[in-house]
Formats: C-alpha cells, structure tokens, sequence
C-alpha cells in the first residue's frame, strides 16, 4: 500500500525550520524570528510611526 502523504505536517516542519533560519539570520540584530513581520512592514512603509 503506497504511503500516505502528510501536507499539513509538512507545513508545519517547513515552517518550524523556517523560524529557526531566521532566529539564526536575526540573532545579531538582537531580534527574533517574531521580528520580522514588523521589519518587513517598516521596509514597505518608510517613514511609518506609531504616533
């Protein structure tokens, strides 16, 4: 029987392995992988602020 294929398992290992990449990528910044949504919205918006 041929064996069955786990996409949303493999989702979830190349998403694992993704946030450890950019965890290694951003530890010199002092950033973490959850950083990087935030970096990515200041490259698109520059200039953007809180206030």
């Amino acid at each position: 029987m041929a064996a069955k294929h786990y996409i949303l398992r493999d989702i979830s290992v190349f998403y694992r392995l993704t946030q450890l990449h950019m965890n290694d990528r951003l530890k010199p910044y002092n950033l973490g992988c959850g950083h990087q949504y935030i970096m990515l919205q200041i490259w698109r918006h520059p200039g953007a602020s809180l206030v």
